[in-house]
This record gives structure tokens, C-alpha cells and sequence, in this order.
């Protein structure tokens, strides 16, 4: 039998000279799902990172700062730490690169690399800022663009017309530290011949790469590559190259040495010999963003090939995460960072809503406020929590919290605990939005179950009916498996619902026997503009709101009488179900559970909702209105919604409120 893999799982190292945004987050929440799944089917993973601490912008922002680098690497590395444990990214080490490990690791591959003949020297024209007396990365100059003529433009690439060039090719190029116009001065670099192992490479990565980064590999591979310079001039903040005094490694050479190295400190850490490395089983694994894959799948795999080094299994590459529809920009007032997040909104909220979106592609997705709010408050507050809501308050109300220890519905049971195996796999293979899909459609198969056996009507007339026990009692162990299974996605959540119950993630959820205390809801909905406030509250948007005009209100209907309106029975309902009805684009076909009973009720507001953002969502219910025959059933109630040129929105209470409950 086939020896289980060894995984150790890196995230790229986060650069430590601001604090930690939204992409970063990403990155980490997709790459911790799996590193959970991974160790919740029993496999062995570890999981590191750190702070990449080297490099030309920690320097002069140190410098700016009046500290050494070490020290700002220090202070960014504590408030990464921080929000690391806030969104549950169960790192088995989180170091840095500026480590003793880490530069023995530098010299330990240097030594081995030059043993290969990998490097050869090569004069490299560079920019150097009088003013500042130091040579200039690319992106330290800009100018116009000698191809398009746009201003300001980096001394690589331009952002406007997409041409890359080098500094010296920019028309009237300047520093950006300084102002002053660059000089270009030859010196002696140190070069990685990457053409020696364009082949392998050809071999090598379609087993280690998605198809779609394949094929932008094949854009580099297709004509011969180019040398990688590995050696930079001081002033830089870096590993000092042993036998070139004066040059540093550049910080792609030691930021991946980095993954080695700390996995070097979390196997001392765990009293394991560095033989570690030669397990036969051993799968090292990548998680990146797109915009690095070049790094991860030509320069870090020949430097590991040509060392003798464990190379990577798998790269797994993941797209851009826009802003309400935008590139993250600090000047549009469209840049989160994690900390804000952190402070507005449970992060496990940030976790589900955003794996939900993420399926394996390297495609770009989108962080909006108010499709997160009806998401959470959709799928989480209004189906998932639902159940528990639901049957914990009855029993307590009717059985002091315990559950029937027979099983009456075993099929439910057992179709949670299947889909709790279904979505860890789809997890393993990284279609997080799919495993979602499937649990809560399991979750939408207890809720159903619930409503068409009603126990809370039966038990409000026979108290101690045994089937309405078993009813509930099943509903809640089938719901723990689904808990159990969104462990990887919703880690604090599900731990609090493990708490509740008085058992552990991995316990069987058929013997659980008793609530440990009464329901108190753990999540209430969320407000979109609420969010959007506090997370944009120190952000300047670029333009203005325009004014709006006043909207013309419909007059104040005829009085009433109080006896009058006492003849509506208003109730809050519990949809279901929600679907379209064929034959009508105005139509939407909803059961609407009133505690008493489900009604069918068909309302005119498919223009303003998709079936879906309705499910699990409390409205308001006029539930004693004559019975209206339809072409397409019976509809015995109305959903009430506010209208107005903006369009409808159908009435919900702010607070979750028992089904069947009066608006008096």
C-alpha cells in the first residue's frame, strides 16, 4: 500500500515594510483551508512563512524612519503575527529571512550551486543616484516612457501602454529617491545561466503547474531565457556575497532559500534531524499569486534542481483580488488592509466569503461589501445557524437541552457525514467554492426536513411527543457533521459550535447527548453600509458623491382606524424556498415557514432578488390575506417590500426573531 505524502506547504513570504493587505490574506486563508483539510483526513503537513526582511525599499524606509532594518523588519513581523492568529492561518512557523538559518542556508546552496558552474560574471550597466550614492532598482527610476511618451513611468515598464525596456532606454529618467537625474555606471555582476536548464524545465513543470500558468510559462520557455542576476551593489539590505566584497545577494535569490530554512527552524523546533529532507514521500507545495510565478516556477526550481535540493511538487497559483470592482488603490480610497478587516468583521466571515469565490483559477476575483453581507447573512446566519437556532431553543424549552439518544432518520445523518468526506476532497484539490456549494445544499436538506416535519407546532401541542425529539435531535447531529466539515473554512466559528456541544471536531457526531448550555446566537446579520463605513471610514475617495436630487414621495394614504390595521396579521416567516416560475419574469415562488405552518407565496419581486439571496432570510408576512388563485398555484400570504425608484426590498426584522412571531 502507498505510503500517505509528507506535505510541507509554504505561502509567499509577506515583504515587512508595511502591515499586511487584503491579497496577503487571500493567499493565506485558500493555502490554511488546505493545510487543515490536510491534517483533519490524517496526513502529515506542515505549514511556514515569514517576513521577507531584505532589500532595497526596507532600507530606505528604515532610513526614512531613523531605525535600522532589523528593527523595522522587527516591528512589521509583530503585527503580521498578530493578524496571522486573528485569521486562524495555523502556520507551524511564521519567521523571517534576515536569520542566521537563513544565510547559512545562502551560502550552503551558493557553495553547491558554483560547484555546478551555474553562475558566470557579466559587466551590468545600472543606474546610480549621485545624490544618494547608491545603485537604483528598476523601479527606483521613472521617466517617460520610450515608447508612448507617458510621463512618469518605472524604469522597467509602463503601466500605461504595457512596453518593457530598461532605465537607460526612459526619456528624462530621474530618481525616485532623490529628484536627481541617474548616471550609469558598469560594474561586475554575478549571473544565473537559467538556458543550461530550459529543457528540463520543458519536462518538468506541466506536473508541477496549473495548465493556465503552463501555458504563460511557455510565452519564457518558447525562446531562450535570459541570464538572472543574483548579485547586487552595496548600499543593500541583504546577505553579503562571501567571496565578492561589496554585493549582496538579490533578495529572490535568499527570499525562497527562506522557505528552506524555516522549515529547517520548525524541524529543530520539533526535534526532527534535518534527514527529514530525504523522506522519499515528501511533497514540497507552493501556494503563490500569479503576479510571482515567474520567480516560483524558472529561477527557484533550477537554483533547487542544480543544488540537489527537494524540489516543488506543486505550484498552486492563484488570481488578483479586485476591490468593489477595481484594482486595489490607496489613492482611490480602494486599499483594505487586514487590520481594518480584522476590526470591522469576524475574520472567519472574510474566510468563507472569500474561499466561496475561489475554485483552483488563476482568473481574478472581486471583495465586495454588500454581496459579502448577503452572503454571510444568506448562507451562514440564515440557513447554517438557523438550525442550531432552531432546534437548541426547543430543546431546551421542552427537553432541559438533551438529545434523543435514538436515531430516527439515519439517511440525513449519514448524506451530512458523506458530504463532510465530498467537500474535503474538493478541498484537496482546490475547489473551495464547490465544497461550499455542497454543504450548503446539505445544510438547505436539514432546513427543508425541519419545515416539513414542523416539530415546533407538534411539541406546542403534545410536549412530550417522541418524534419531534428525534427530529430535532437528528437535525442538530447532522448539522455538527456539516459543522465538522467547515472547520477548514470557519475555524473559530466551528470550534465556538463544538464548545456549544460540549465535544471535539473529530468526535462522532451520533453520540453527542446533550446541549451545554442554552442557545445564544453566535452571528447576527450583517449591514452593508455599516461596513463599508468602518472599513473605508480613513479613506478619501477620489471624487465627490454627486448631489442628488430628492426623490418625490407618494402621498400619505387615507386615514385609518387602529381597529383597521389590527385586522392585519403580521408575522415574521423564515423562507425556505425560493425559485422562479416559469411562464413570468415578475415572479418569484417562496415557502415561508410562520412557525404555525408553511405558506406558498408567490411574489412580484423577481426583478429585485435571485431565488437564492432569499433562502434562509427572515421577512415580514401578512399571513391573513385571502387566499389568491394563480395560473400557477395558490398563494396564501404577502411578502411585504418598500418600493422606490431605487427599486424593491422586501422587509426583514434586525434582529433574528422566532418564526410565527407578531408585528403588533
Amino acid at each position: 500500500m502507498p505510503t500517505s505524502p509528507t506535505y510541507l506547504v509554504t505561502v509567499a513570504l509577506p515583504y515587512a515594510n508595511g502591515p499586511l493587505h487584503l491579497g496577503h490574506l487571500v493567499e493565506m486563508v485558500e493555502a490554511d483551508a488546505w493545510v487543515r483539510t490536510q491534517r483533519l483526513k490524517g496526513h502529515e503537513c506542515y505549514f511556514v512563512s515569514g517576513n521577507d526582511a531584505h532589500g532595497t525599499p526596507i532600507m530606505i524606509k528604515a532610513q526614512q524612519q531613523g531605525c535600522t532594518p532589523q528593527e523595522l523588519v522587527s516591528e512589521i513581523h509583530a503585527q503580521h503575527q498578530d493578524i496571522i492568529k486573528k485569521f486562524g492561518i495555523s502556520f507551524d512557523r511564521f519567521s523571517r529571512t534576515d536569520t542566521p538559518a537563513n544565510t547559512q542556508r545562502c551560502y550552503q546552496l551558493y557553495e553547491q550551486l558554483k560547484k555546478t558552474d551555474l553562475f558566470f560574471e557579466e559587466p551590468l550597466e545600472q543606474a546610480y543616484d549621485p545624490g544618494k550614492e547608491m545603485f537604483l532598482p528598476d523601479r527606483f527610476v521613472k521617466g517617460q516612457c520610450p515608447r508612448c511618451e507617458a510621463a512618469d513611468q518605472y524604469g522597467d515598464n509602463c503601466e500605461k501602454c504595457g512596453a518593457t525596456y530598461n532605465p537607460k532606454e526612459l526619456k528624462a529618467p530621474y530618481s525616485t529617491l532623490s529628484g536627481q537625474t541617474p548616471i550609469f555606471k558598469i560594474r561586475e555582476h554575478l549571473f544565473a545561466d537559467l538556458k543550461r536548464y530550459q529543457g528540463w524545465l520543458q519536462d518538468y513543470l506541466p506536473s508541477c503547474l496549473d495548465a493556465a500558468v503552463m501555458s504563460k510559462m511557455q510565452e519564457w520557455l518558447s525562446s531562450d531565457l535570459r541570464p538572472w542576476n543574483i548579485s547586487r551593489e552595496s548600499p543593500y539590505h541583504g546577505i553579503p556575497i562571501p567571496d565578492r566584497p561589496g554585493q549582496y545577494f538579490y533578495v529572490w535569490f535568499d527570499a525562497p532559500i527562506g522557505y528552506l530554512s524555516i522549515f529547517d527552524e520548525m524541524l529543530k523546533e520539533k526535534g526532527y534531524g534535518l534527514d527529514f529532507w530525504q523522506k522519499d514521500n515528501l511533497q514540497l507545495i507552493h501556494f503563490i499569486g500569479k503576479d510571482i510565478a515567474y520567480f516560483h516556477a524558472l529561477f527557484w526550481p533550477v537554483m533547487l534542481k542544480a543544488a540537489g535540493e527537494v524540489l516543488p511538487a506543486k505550484v498552486y497559483t492563484h488570481g488578483f483580488l479586485t476591490i468593489e470592482g477595481q484594482k486595489m488603490s490607496k489613492s482611490k480610497g480602494l486599499f483594505l488592509q487586514a487590520h481594518d478587516l480584522a476590526a470591522a468583521l469576524p475574520p472567519d466571515l472574510f474566510r468563507y466569503y472569500i474561499l466561496s469565490k475561489m475554485s483552483g483559477s488563476i482568473d481574478d476575483f472581486n471583495f465586495d461589501v454588500a454581496e459579502l453581507c448577503q452572503k454571510i447573512n444568506s448562507d451562514i446566519v440564515g440557513k447554517f445557524l438557523n438550525i442550531l437556532s432552531r432546534c437548541a431553543k426547543l430543546l431546551f424549552r421542552y427537553h432541559e437541552g438533551a438529545l434523543c439518544p435514538q436515531i430516527a432518520d439515519a439517511s440525513l445523518i449519514d448524506a451530512s457525514a458523506a458530504a463532510n468526506e465530498e467537500s474535503w476532497d474538493l478541498i484537496e484539490q482546490r475547489q473551495y467554492a464547490h465544497a461550499i456549494q455542497l454543504l450548503m445544499r446539505q445544510v438547505d436538506t436539514i432546513n427543508e426536513r425541519l419545515t416539513q416535519q414542523a416539530p415546533w407546532s407538534v411539541l406546542k401541542n403534545e410536549p412530550s411527543d417522541r418524534k419531534s425529539w428525534q427530529s430535532l435531535s437528528d437535525a442538530l447531529r447532522s448539522f455538527v457533521w456539516v459543522a465538522r466539515a467547515m472547520s477548514p473554512i470557519i475555524p473559530h466559528l466551528s470550534k465556538q459550535i463544538f464548545q456549544y456541544f460540549n465535544t471535539e471536531s473529530h468526535s462522532d457526531p451520533a453520540a453527542l447527548t446533550v446541549l451545554r448550555r442554552p442557545y445564544e446566537p453566535l452571528l447576527h446579520r450583517l449591514d452593508a453600509q455599516n461596513l463599508k463605513d468602518k472599513l473605508f471610514m480613513n479613506q478619501t475617495p477620489t471624487l465627490a458623491p454627486e448631489p442628488q436630487e430628492k426623490p418625490t414621495l407618494p402621498a400619505i394614504a387615507e386615514t385609518i382606524s387602529i381597529d383597521d390595521f389590527a385586522r392585519l396579521d403580521l408575522r415574521i416567516g423564515t423562507v425556505t424556498a425560493a425559485e422562479t416560475v416559469e411562464g413570468s419574469n415578475k415572479l418569484l415562488r417562496l415557502e415561508v415557514d410562520i412557525g404555525l405552518k408553511t405558506l406558498q407565496i408567490f411574489s412580484g419581486i423577481r426583478k429585485a432578488y435571485e431565488p437564492e439571496q432569499l433562502q434562509g432570510k427572515q421577512v415580514l408576512v401578512c399571513v391573513n390575506l385571502a387566499p389568491r388563485k394563480m395560473r400557477f398555484g395558490v398563494s396564501e400570504g404577502m411578502v411585504l417590500a418598500a418600493s422606490d425608484e431605487k427599486g424593491l426590498c422586501v422587509l426583514s426584522p434586525i434582529a433574528e426573531r422566532d418564526n410565527g412571531c407578531q408585528v403588533t
